[in-house]
Formats: C-alpha cells, sequence, structure tokens
C-alpha cells in the first residue's frame, strides 16, 4: 500500500497515542511491582524527596513503547529497530539492577560501552559523517567508530544524571523525542520519525504521574533514563550516519549541520553533564561520584519549585536551539553553526552556574529577583494543580480504596 507524507503523520500520532495508553495501563502493575522488589529510591543528603519512592517507572515507559513498536514493526519490518529495542532492554535491565543493588560504575559503564558497539555493529549506523564541519564530510572507520562510542556513552549518561527532580528527565526526553521526530519527517525519515513519536507518548503518562501525583508518585530510575539514552542514541546515530536520507537533505539542500541541529536540541543535557564532571576531576574526585552540583540544584536552591526548575531549564536549551537557528537563518556555514552551538551552550551552563553560585554568595539584586520568581513557580496548592493531582491518583485507585501510603507520598522528590 502507498503511503503519502499525511498518512504517515497520522500513523505517528496515532501510534504516539497507542504508546500513551498502553503505558498508563501498566504504570499501575509497574508501581506495585516496584513496591513488592523492594526498588525504591531512598532519602539522603543528596536527595530532594523525604520518603522512599517506587523507581520503576522506566519499566512502564518500556512497555508502552515495546508494545507500539512491536505492533508497528507487523506492517513495518525494520531491523534498526529492533538493534535499537534490544539496546534499550539490556539499558533498562542494567538500571533497574543498579537501582536495586548499586552496581560498580565500572560494570555499568562496560555494559553502556558493549551495547553503544553492538547497536553500531549490527544497527550499521554511527557518527561517520561530520557534514562539512572543519572541511571534512567522511570519516576514517577507527575515528568514526571511537567518536560514535564515546559520544554514544556520553549522551546516555548524560541522560542518566539530569535525573535530578520531578518531570525533568521526563520532560527533556519528549522534547528530545518530538524535535527528533520533526526532524526525521522534515527528510522524509518516517520509520524514525514515527518512533520518536513512539517515544515521546510513551513517556507522557509516567510524565504525568511523577509530576502530579501523590499516592502514585514513582521515578523514573536508572533503568528508565538509560533506556531513552538508549533510544536518543539510536535516532542520533541513524540521523548522522554517512547516506542518511537526513545527512544529505540537511546539509545538502538547506545548509545545515546535522552535528550541531543535534547538539543543539541535546546541549544543556550535554553541556551540564560535560560541567559537572569536569568539577569533579578537577577536585581529584570521580566524574561519577555523586554531590549537588547539576544545574537544577542551582535552580532548587534558589526556591524554584520542581516543575519551575524544569521549565527553567528548557527554557535554556531551547534558548541554544534559537541561537542554532539563527545563526543557521542567516546563512553561516556548518562550522559557524557548531561554533555557536557549543559557544551559547557553554554560556548556558559553564558560565552561567558559577556566576549565579557567586550571585547567591553576594546575596545581590539578581539573587533577590530569582528566589522572588522561584517563589511564583511554587503552584502545586493551585486549584488547576490540584485537579490533576486528583485526576492521576483517581486513575489507578477509582475505587476510592485508600491503597498504603507509599513512598510517593511526599513533597518533592528525585534522585540526584
Amino acid at each position: 500500500m502507498y503511503y503519502t507524507e499525511i498518512h504517515y503523520a497520522w500513523l505517528g500520532l496515532l501510534l504516539g497515542i497507542v504508546a500513551c495508553i498502553v503505558t498508563s495501563a501498566v504504570y499501575p502493575l509497574a508501581l506495585r511491582m516496584a513496591r513488592v522488589w523492594g526498588v525504591l529510591d531512598n532519602p539522603d543528603e543528596r536527595k530532594l524527596q523525604r520518603h522512599p519512592v517506587p523507581t520503576l517507572g522506566g519499566l512502564a515507559i518500556f512497555v508502552g513503547l515495546f508494545v507500539t513498536t512491536a505492533l508497528f514493526l507487523t506492517c513495518f519490518p525494520i531491523t534498526k529497530y529492533a538493534i535499537v529495542l534490544v539496546a534499550m532492554i539490556v539499558l533498562l535491565f542494567v538500571g533497574v539492577w543498579d537501582d536495586k543493588k548499586q552496581l560498580p560504575i565500572r560494570i555499568r559503564v562496560l555494559v553502556e560501552m558493549t551495547v553503544v558497539i553492538g547497536m553500531i555493529y549490527y544497527g550499521k549506523a554511527l557518527v561517520d559523517h561530520l557534514g562539512g564541519i572543519w572541511g571534512i564530510d567522511e570519516l576514517n572507520d577507527w575515528v568514526a567508530w571511537i567518536i560514535s562510542v564515546v559520544a554514544g556513552i556520553g549522551v546516555i549518561n548524560a541522560f542518566n544524571l539530569i535525573d535530578g527532580v520531578d518531570g525533568y528527565s521526563s520532560a527533556y526526553a519528549m522534547c528530545v523525542c518530538m524535535a527528533f521526530a520533526a526532524i526525521f519527517y522534515f527528510c522524509n525519515v518516517y520509520s524514525m520519525g514515527i518512533l520518536g513519536l513512539i517515544g515521546a507518548g510513551s513517556v507522557f503518562p509516567f510524565f504525568l504521574h511523577n509530576v502530579f501525583g501523590k499516592k502514585t508518585k514513582m521515578f523514573i530510575g536508572d533503568g528508565g533514563t538509560l533506556m531513552i539514552g538508549a533510544l536518543i542514541v539510536g535516532m542520533m546515530f541513524s540521523m548522522l550516519r554517512k547516506g542518511s536520507l537526513c545527512n544529505e537533505i540537511l546539509h545538502l539542500q538547506y545548509g545545515v549541520g546535522g552535528i550541531p541541529l543535534c547538539l543543539s536540541v541535546l546541549s544543556i543535557a550535554v553541556f551540564d553533564t560535560l560541567r559537572v564532571a569536569f568539577s569533579r576531576m578537577v577536585h581529584g574526585k570521580s566524574p561519577f561520584h555523586p554531590d549537588k552540583s547539576h544545574l537544577h540544584h542551582l535552580f532548587i536552591d534558589y526556591g524554584f519549585s520542581h516543575i519551575g526548575t524544569t521549565c527553567c531549564i528548557l527554557m535554556l536549551n531551547g534558548a541554544v536551539v534559537v541561537a542554532w537557528m539563527l545563526c543557521w537563518l542567516l546563512g553561516a556555514d556548518v562550522t559557524t553553526q557548531l561554533y555557536v552551538v557549543v559557544f551559547v551552550a557553554t554560556l548556558a551552563t559553564f558560565v552561567f552556574y558559577p556566576f549565579m553560585r557567586h550571585q547567591s554568595k553576594k546575596r545581590t539584586k539578581l539573587f533577590h529577583a530569582m528566589t522572588r520568581w522561584g517563589g511564583y513557580s511554587h503552584i502545586d496548592h493551585t486549584r488547576f494543580w490540584l485537579w490533576m493531582q486528583k485526576f492521576v491518583d483517581d486513575e489507578l485507585f477509582s475505587d476510592g480504596k485508600n491503597p498504603e501510603r507509599t513512598m510517593g507520598e511526599n513533597e518533592n522528590g528525585c534522585k540526584s
């Protein structure tokens, strides 16, 4: 059967809705399993919650994505989908195990490296084309493999490390999935565009429970963040590989740098992770050493709510995307596009964080203005918020029974 662009757009939207419904249906089971198995995020001096919270949100998201993708594959068998799904399964399992048993970092990184190598080898997709940056198009195979493995591990861990406040990692994941879906649709790569919409639809129900839920709150957990990282890496490799329609259409027809574009979409997650890792190593610590030096901790310390923090960081990321777009619209070449993205992303992370910490120490006018704006972000007692809380909680407990007081019944929360 011949499908037009409009047909694929409606198909993607329909499958995104199906993924949303499946995740919503599976969420209660994942919540119960987390309690029974004791997969909980316990409070400590780094974390923002006051009570243990279940951390199997990633399982519900995966089931929604897996079931919907399997439905899609019955009509459109695509090998690279299967490779991405296998990578997600492995990292989901490792992440849940890490949530439960606290795996050594070296073991987790080794598994991530193996998964990324498997995605490259079996998926036949990697970052092997710079699209004209510094006058370079195709890369040597060994150089391409090294760059791709490092980039893949970096993106996966960046998504894992931004999971620090309610709604942040899930909202960020939805934005990235929808942005990549839009790029794929623009380039007529409909299969990967549909995967992006399925990913966004799968995450949406979890986002609602994570942000608004009281009795039904659950964290995404390491399993969820690592799994979503694998999904993003799979789409990124497909977009940037040599010979892809995205590379040909974006670069040759419109002068768009694929790498600057991807980097702008992922900018805050990637650059904030680099900033934190660099800071830790400068102080003689492991880049994976947990602390409270992420960008989201800065906004929390300024008095912003979790949803306010999420919105502020997404706006910072949006500013980087806008800077890239303006640069492209003004006719800059792909190398200049990359420089602009790196410069603005560095300002938004490496410069912005210490500058605002300095304002906090000096108690400047900017500090007081920011704390005042932070106070405005606390909307958890508004009519809309209470209605949403009732909606997401009653969705699971419509029989009126009072479930065991969870672990999810906390004022705020997420892990660092």
